[in-house]
C-alpha cells in the first residue's frame, strides 16, 4: 500500500513540476527568456453558453486570464463585469460595505469601529454627487459594467455561489453603476490615511530639542529621486506650505491611539525606458504595486479586445478601468506618492454647534447616522461636518481632520484618467487624460510604442494648514519629466525631488535603497529585456553595501568562519542563504537599540536611512540620557542579534537559514486558517526591488507586469499573487503562488492565444 502511495504522490510532484510550473509553454524563467513565445495548442472548448442581450465571447488561458472579445466598449464593460462577478464578488462586496459602514450589518460587532470610522464622511450620501458629474459616455460604461456583475449572480448556479455567502449567510447588495466610487476611497484610505502629523507632534514635544533635531532633520541628503533634475514645491506651488505647530496645536498627551509610523515601510516599483537604452525593444514599462497580500489578491487580469483595439492588464475588481496596463499603443503604471494628506487640528468647542479655530468661530453641521448591528441593537451617531472637515472627538478632546479622501468631489475625475490612458493612442492624448487625476497621489509612468516615456506625480497636494474653501493644487503640474536625457524614468515611493521642499510633501517616503537599486541598473548604456524582466524580481538588499565593512568589523571572533562567509556575500535574500538571516536580524537589532537607547519609546519613529546614516558615520550620538558611543550600539546590536539567533535557530550557525525567518502566513479575505495559502518561507525583504515585508500583513509584489513594445506590436510578461479566482475552490485560486514566488512569468503577445475553454453570450 505504501508502495502505491509513494508512486502515486510522486506522480503528482512531476506532473505538478512540469506541466503546471516548470515547463508549462506560457510561463518563463528569467534566465530562460525566449523572445518568441509558444502559443497554447489545445482544442477549444465551448465550457458554457449564455442567453443574453449581449453578444460576445470570453476565451480563458490555462491560469483562468480571460480574452474578452466584444462588439462595443460597452459591451466589453459587461463582461468584464460578469467575470468580476463571478471571480470577486465577495471581494468587492466587503470594500463596498467598508466604505459605506455597513460591515456591522453582516459580521455583528466586531466591525462597530470600523462603521463608526467610514460613517464620519458619509460618502453614501456624496456618491450621487460624484456620479451626476461623469460624462455621459462614462455613465453608460458603468452601467454595463454594473449590469454584466448583477446578471452574473442571477444566471450563476446554486452550487457557484461563493463560500464566503455561505458562511456569513448573507446575500450582496444589487451593484450599482456608481459604485466605483466606493472603490476609489477605500484605495484613498488604503493608500493615504496615517496618523503620522500627530505621532511627529507628540514625539518632538517629548524630545529635547537637540535630539529631535538630530534624529528628525527637516532635510537630509536624497541622492536618487524620482525626478533627475531638482524642482522646489514651495516656490512652483506659490505659498509655503510648512506647517506652523506652535500656532496650530494644543499641546497633545501621551495616547495609545497613535499609530506607530516607520514600522510598515513597503513599497511599488515602476519605471519606463526608452528605446534608447534598449537592444530589443522600442520601449519597456514595469509595475509592480507592493500591497498586502492574502487571497484573493488585489488584482484581476483581463485582456480585451474591442473594434477599437485591443487592452491588456491588471484591473481592480469593483472597477471597469485598467489601472496598470496597455493599449496597441501605451503602456501605464503606477506607485504611491506616500504624501502626508492627513492633518488633525485640536479645535475649541463654543457651543452646541459652534466651534472656535484660529479665532473664528465655524459652525458645525450635525448630522445622524444610524448602523444596524447583526446579533445587536442599532447604534446612532452624531456627526459633525463643517466646510474645513469633519469635527471628532478622540479621547476627549475635539479635531478638525482634513483628509484629501474627503476631498472636495468636483476638483477631480479619476475615471476619467483610466478611461483616457485606455484609449490613448499618443503619449500626449495619455498625459493630458492624467490632468483629471486627483487622489490618492499617484506617481505614473507612460511609455508608448514609438519609444517615448513621460513621468508625473499626480494628485492633489494639501495645504498643510486649514483654509477655506479648502486649496488643493495638482502635483502633475510641477512634478513631471517627459523624455529626460538619461533615458528612463522610474519611481519606488521615494522623494520625487532633491529639493529640500519635498519634505513638505511627506513624513514617510520609502527609504533609498530600492530606487538606488532600480537606478543602478537601468542606468547601464544598453538593456536587454531579459535584463529589464531580471530586475523586477532582484532580492538584493542595497543596504548591505553601505553596510558591509563594518558590519563585519563587528563580528565576533567566535564566528570566524561566518564571518568569511558574509565577506563573500553579495547581498542576495534568498531562504537559502545564511547572511542574509544574519545580517537582516543584527540590523534590526542595530536599529532598534539605537532608537531605545537614544530616544526611548516613540510614537513616531525616525526614518531608517537617518538612523542608518548615525551608525555608520557617526562616533556619538545625542540621547535623552546624554551622548552614547555608536561602537557600544553595534556591539550591543550583535551581541542581541547573536542572541535570537541562538535561542530560536540553534547554536549552529550553519542552521541559520533566511526561509526559517522571513516566513509568514498567506491568509483569507476572511482570516479562516483553512481558506489561505498557509506558511511560505519567502525571498527579497523591504530594501530589495523585489520588496517583501512580514509582520501583522505581509506586503510584497501583489503582481508583476512588464509590457515590451517592438516594431512588430507588444509582448507582455505578467504574474499575479495567488491566481485569478476568489472562488477558494477554483482551480485559479492559488495556481500561481508558486510561480509568483520563483519569480516566473506567464507571457502574450499581439498574437491570439487558442483557450482552454470558452463563454459564449448570444440574444
Amino acid at each position: 500500500m505504501k508502495k502505491y502511495i509513494f508512486l502515486i504522490s510522486a506522480a503528482a510532484f512531476w506532473w505538478l513540476l512540469f506541466f503546471r510550473f516548470g515547463d508549462s509553454p506560457r510561463f518563463c524563467k528569467i534566465f530562460l527568456f525566449s523572445e518568441s513565445p509558444l502559443q497554447i495548442h489545445s482544442e477549444k472548448l465551448i465550457d458554457r453558453e449564455f442567453s443574453n442581450q449581449r453578444k460576445g465571447r470570453i476565451e480563458f488561458d490555462e491560469f483562468g486570464i480571460p480574452e474578452i472579445t466584444a462588439n462595443s466598449e460597452n459591451d466589453a464593460a459587461y463582461f468584464l463585469g460578469w467575470m468580476h462577478g463571478q471571480e470577486r464578488r465577495f471581494q468587492m462586496e466587503m470594500i463596498r460595505r467598508t466604505v459605506q459602514g455597513q460591515l456591522s450589518e453582516i459580521v455583528g460587532q466586531k466591525a462597530i469601529s470600523s462603521d463608526v470610522f467610514w460613517r464620519r464622511f458619509q460618502f453614501s450620501k456624496k456618491v450621487r454627487t460624484w456620479y451626476t458629474q461623469q460624462p455621459k459616455e462614462l455613465k453608460m460604461y458603468f452601467e454595463a459594467y454594473a449590469e454584466g456583475i448583477n446578471d452574473q449572480w442571477k444566471q450563476q448556479k446554486k452550487s457557484e455561489t461563493p463560500l464566503e455567502f455561505f458562511l456569513l449567510d448573507f446575500e450582496p447588495q444589487v451593484f450599482q453603476p456608481h459604485d466605483l466610487f466606493f472603490l476609489l476611497r477605500y484605495m484613498d484610505f488604503a493608500l493615504n490615511y496615517d496618523e503620522a502629523s500627530l505621532a511627529k507632534l507628540e514625539t518632538q514635544q517629548k524630545l529635547p530639542k537637540n535630539v529631535f533635531e538630530l534624529f528628525y532633520p527637516n532635510q537630509y541628503s536624497i541622492e536618487h529621486p524620482i525626478l533627475s533634475k531638482p524642482i522646489s514645491i514651495e516656490n512652483e506651488t506659490g505659498n509655503n506650505m510648512q506647517p506652523n505647530f506652535a500656532e496650530c496645536f494644543y499641546q497633545i498627551p501621551q495616547k495609545n491611539w497613535v499609530k506607530p509610523s516607520g514600522q510598515t515601510e513597503t513599497g511599488s516599483n515602476n519605471w519606463a525606458v526608452g528605446k534608447s537604452k534598449l537592444l530589443d525593444a522600442n520601449a519597456a514599462l514595469s509595475n509592480d504595486p507592493h500591497l498586502k497580500l492574502q487571497l484573493p489578491n488585489t488584482w484581476y487580469e483581463a485582456n480585451i479586445v474591442t473594434p477599437k483595439g485591443k487592452k491588456s492588464g491588471f484591473t481592480l475588481p469593483g472597477s471597469p478601468f485598467i489601472i496598470s496596463g496597455n493599449n496597441d499603443s501605451i503602456a501605464w503604471g503606477i506607485t504611491n506618492a506616500t504624501w502626508s494628506l492627513t492633518h488633525f487640528f485640536p479645535v475649541k468647542k463654543i457651543s452646541h454647534n459652534k466651534f472656535e479655530f484660529h479665532q473664528e468661530e465655524i459652525s458645525i453641521k450635525k448630522s445622524i447616522e444610524h448602523i444596524d448591528i447583526r446579533g445587536g441593537q442599532p447604534l446612532k451617531i452624531e456627526i459633525n461636518s463643517c466646510p474645513y472637515g469633519i469635527i471628532d472627538t478622540i479621547q476627549g478632546k475635539n479635531y478638525l481632520i482634513q483628509w484629501v479622501g474627503n476631498a472636495p468631489i468636483v476638483e477631480s475625475n479619476e475615471a476619467q484618467t483610466f478611461w483616457g490612458l485606455e484609449h490613448s493612442h499618443q503619449i500626449r492624448e495619455a498625459i493630458k487624460s492624467l490632468e483629471y487625476y486627483g487622489h490618492p497621489p499617484q506617481n505614473f509612468v507612460i511609455a508608448d510604442h514609438r519609444g517615448n516615456i513621460y513621468q508625473a506625480t499626480c494628485g492633489f497636494i494639501g495645504e498643510s494648514q486649514p483654509k477655506h474653501p479648502v486649496t488643493w493644487k495638482k502635483g502633475q503640474h510641477i512634478l513631471n519629466e517627459n523624455n529626460p536625457d538619461r533615458g528612463f524614468v522610474f519611481s519606488a515611493n521615494q522623494p520625487q525631488t532633491s529639493h529640500p521642499s519635498v519634505f513638505l510633501l511627506s513624513n514617510s517616503f520609502a527609504p533609498e535603497a530600492r530606487s538606488k537599486g532600480i537606478k543602478k541598473v537601468l542606468n547601464d548604456s544598453r538593456l536587454s529585456n531579459q535584463a529589464i524582466l531580471a530586475l523586477q524580481t532582484n532580492v538584493e538588499d542595497e543596504e548591505w553595501e553601505d553596510f558591509k565593512y563594518k558590519f563585519i568589523s563587528f563580528i565576533p571572533k567566535d564566528y570566524f568562519e561566518l564571518k568569511k562567509e558574509m565577506m563573500q556575500w553579495n547581498g542576495e535574500m534568498r531562504e537559502e542563504s545564511i547572511s542574509a538571516s544574519f545580517f537582516s536580524i543584527v540590523r534590526y537589532f542595530l536599529q532598534n537599540e539605537i532608537i531605545k537607547k537614544c530616544l526611548g519609546n516613540v510614537a513616531f519613529l525616525p526614518h531608517s536611512d537617518r538612523i542608518n546614516e548615525l551608525l555608520l558615520n557617526h562616533e556619538t550620538v545625542h540621547g535623552i540620557r546624554g551622548d552614547i558611543a555608536i561602537s557600544k550600539i553595534w556591539n550591543q546590536g550583535m551581541i542581541l542579534g547573536i542572541d535570537s539567533l541562538v535561542r530560536t535557530q540553534g547554536k549552529n550557525w550553519r542552521n541559520w537559514t533566511y526561509g526559517k525567518i522571513h516566513r509568514t502566513e498567506i491568509t483569507h479575505i476572511t482570516k479562516i486558517p483553512a481558506l489561505g495559502g498557509g506558511f511560505w518561507s519567502l525571498n527579497g525583504s523591504s530594501r530589495s526591488v523585489n520588496v517583501l515585508r512580514l509582520g501583522k500583513g505581509i506586503h510584497g509584489a501583489s503582481m508583476r507586469n512588464t509590457v515590451f513594445f517592438t516594431d512588430s506590436g507588444f509582448i507582455r510578461y505578467s504574474i499575479n499573487f495567488g491566481g485569478q479566482s476568489g472562488r477558494c475552490f477554483s482551480p485559479h485560486y492559488m495556481d500561481q503562488l508558486q510561480p509568483w514566488k520563483s519569480g516566473w512569468y506567464h507571457f502574450q503577445n499581439h498574437v491570439p492565444l487558442k483557450p482552454s475553454y470558452v463563454y459564449e453570450f448570444h440574444p
